[in-house]
This record gives C-alpha cells, structure tokens and sequence, in this order.
C-alpha cells in the first residue's frame, strides 16, 4: 500500500503500487479517485515519500514519473564524484599495501613515498 497526498499532505488517496522502479511507479487507485497532476507519493514499506508527476492514466491505472528538483540531482551529481574520488584513493592505498608486501623492509620510504596526507594518484 501507498498513499498519494496534496493540498500539503491535507488531501489522501490510498493506493496500490503495482510496479515500482528508480524513475517512477504504476499505481493502482480507486475509481472514483482523482489525482492532481503533481503530488507527493508516500510507500511506507521503504519509508520514503517521492515527488510525482502523472504521465499515464487508464483503467484505474496511473503510471508516475519521480521527479528532482535541481538541487537533488546536483546532490546526486556531487555524491559520484566523492565515490569516485574514494574509489580512487582505496585504489592508491592498495598498491601501497602491495608494495610494502613486496619488500617489508621499505615500508617507512614507501609510506613517506605515497604521502598518506595527499589525496592524489
């Protein structure tokens, strides 16, 4: 079950979410239910609430698409690039782990080599 809200979470309307993806969702809503075309959708089981913009509607159906705002896909944006720069700083500190494997009797050089304070590869 899922609820739809608007009018700022004063109107409801429950629902049934038939399919769901990370870009939007088929919802199953009673006949006599009428949704604006913008509205917030509320899934209890994941805890989450998601902006809704109605694409679709027939035979009691209404396919969803979620929409972000700016500011969320700028966040989305920024996230990747603090993976991707974690990603590669684990990758630099394998190939010190490796090295100093190599030759244990190097590992303070190696340490002061790899500049454990710089975050570059």
């Amino acid at each position: 079950m899922a609820r739809a809200e608007f009018n700022g979470g004063a109107t409801t309307v429950d629902c049934t979410v038939r399919d769901l993806s990370e870009s939007g969702a088929r919802l199953q809503v009673p006949g006599s239910a009428v949704l604006p075309p913008r509205f917030v959708l509320f899934v209890p089981k994941h805890g989450r609430r998601y902006d809704a913009e109605i694409r679709w509607q027939r035979d009691g159906f209404i396919g969803i698409e979620f929409v972000r705002d700016e500011a969320e896909a700028q966040g989305g944006h920024q996230e990747g690039e603090r993976v991707a720069k974690l990603e590669a700083e684990v990758a630099r500190l394998r190939r010190l782990i490796e090295a100093i494997r190599a030759d244990p009797s190097q590992a303070r050089l190696l340490v002061e080599r790899f500049d454990l304070t710089s975050h570059t590869t």
